[in-house]
């Protein structure tokens, strides 16, 4: 069985111009309370009377699609005046969950956005676009700051948050002999802006982020091809021209980057002499061939009457890749049942036993421009130049976020996986045993790849097509 490897890229730039509360917050040895985001408790059908938001926040109807929303107290009543939604009459108490929640809770939801935007292949890091925004929440203030706490679920109290944050990086930084896990972030800031020194000291010592002053809107070209050239690198050149021409300009001030590398080779190995062609049925029931590997092994496998759920572990024991193949290729089933909680319950009831597996190789490279999701998601201040409060960045305004971008992309093989991923924002085997069950991936299906120590979804994406590298 080969290797598989990701790389993830997320950037975020702001500059200077020319809300809904979905979880919770997370922390490392200690309780927090979580809960499901409201449109998920909606989908899986609770009464919207029965929904349930965390202590100061408030449900409102959508006045766009009746959907239900958790907003921050003091945010609620000027969304009401906005037009925005309505104040429910009722208004219900919280749950208590486990740590790790919240990046994975943003996973599902982030999902379900480009699934009910976007047609095909999805690959993306949830942690890559989560740790980028955390650095832009350092900075960000009164409305900004309310919106993206609630999307985003981070944690609110500032030490809690900036150490976990630290201990999450630093356990995933961790290096290992048997694979290759990175994540680094840098902030990028116009030589001649006045960013607060209380900011740069944050980001670089809970972020670890390198700190690079340059002529953004003097050298604008130059300078987009030097944070391309990071991305590249850290990524293993796998992330290549994240940012467009164009998105670093005369109004660029401050950009943030973040990416995520991961290589591993699975613990077992699938043979390349047994891959052969066979059919995948893509969800149009179209019949396309697609090279498909095939091994015969123990694996933690559970099923139920709609779901097989599979766990391929990488060497070294830390890491994972989860595979959902819904029964009877019922794709939009599964989708509309994800949750947290169902994924706790397939993976806490998995038992290992001997299992056959049809796999198809693939590899998938996506681009998300994440001004598309992020502001009808609950963050719309942040994207806007009238309303973006980043203070805590620069107390000159407007400063804005002018563009966000999330670049990923994963190969999938006999050896493993090789992924990456990055954000940025511009302001502005051993003998074979006899089979028991059949794990048979020829049709659609959802997977991720878990870091198995600190319960973290790293990358999620939906297989439509294995023929098809883009999404």
């Amino acid at each position: 069985m080969k290797s598989l490897y990701f790389t993830i890229f997320a950037i975020i730039i702001l500059g200077t111009s020319a809300m809904t509360q979905n979880g919770a917050y997370a922390q490392i040895g200690m309780s927090f309370k979580m809960i499901s985001s409201p449109l998920v408790q909606f989908k899986s059908g609770t009464l919207v009377d029965k929904i349930v938001c965390l202590q100061e926040f408030m449900l409102i109807i959508k006045t766009e699609d009746g959907n239900p929303a958790c907003v921050r107290s003091q945010t609620a009543q000027t969304l009401v005046e906005r037009g925005w939604g309505t104040i429910s009459v009722h208004q219900n108490v919280l749950v208590t969950q486990n740590p790790s929640d919240a990046n994975n809770i943003f996973a599902l939801e982030f999902l379900s956005k480009i699934l009910g935007q976007d047609n095909g292949n999805v690959f993306f890091s949830p942690y890559s676009i989560t740790d980028a925004f955390s650095m832009i929440y350092e900075g960000a203030r009164g409305t900004t700051s309310d919106e993206m706490e609630s999307v985003f679920h981070f944690i609110q109290d500032d030490a809690s948050r900036k150490n976990y944050v630290s201990e999450i990086n630093s356990e995933l930084n961790n290096p290992s002999q048997q694979y290759k896990l990175d994540v680094a972030n840098a902030l990028w800031i116009q030589n001649d802006y006045p960013v607060l020194p209380t900011y740069t000291h944050t980001i670089q010592q809970y972020y670890s982020a390198n700190v690079t002053s340059l002529d953004l809107k003097g050298d604008s070209e130059n300078s987009r091809k030097t944070i391309n050239t990071w991305v590249e690198n850290k990524t293993n050149l796998k992330i290549v021209d994240l940012l467009p021409q164009g998105s670093i300009n005369e109004n660029s001030r401050v950009v943030l980057t973040n990416a995520i590398y991961f290589k591993g080779n699975w613990t077992n190995q699938f043979d390349a002499q047994d891959t052969s062609n066979q059919n995948f049925t893509t969800p149009g029931n179209n019949i396309v061939k697609t090279p498909m590997m095939t091994t015969t092994t123990s694996f933690p496998y559970f099923e139920d009457s709609s779901i097989q759920a599979l766990k391929m572990p990488y060497q070294g024991g830390h890491l994972s890749m989860v595979i959902l193949l819904p029964k009877n290729n019922d794709l939009r089933s599964l989708e509309s049942s994800l949750s947290v909680e169902k994924l706790k319950q397939w993976t806490g009831n998995m038992t290992t036993e001997p299992v056959t597996v049809y796999m198809p190789k693939f590899t998938l490279d996506t681009k998300y421009i994440l001004n598309d999701y992020l502001p009808s998601m609950g963050i719309p201040s942040a994207f806007s130049p009238n309303d973006a409060d980043f203070t805590g960045i620069s107390e000159i305004k407007p400063f804005s976020i002018s563009t966000a971008v999330h670049q990923a992309f994963v190969k999938v093989d006999e050896k493993g996986t090789e992924a990456a991923a990055a954000t940025g924002a511009v302001f502005q085997t051993t003998s074979m045993p006899l089979s028991k069950y059949i794990f048979k991936a020829d049709h659609p299906f959802v997977f991720m790849i878990y870091d198995d120590q600190t319960g973290l979804i790293l990358f999620m994406g939906q297989v439509l097509n294995p023929v098809s590298i883009t999404s």
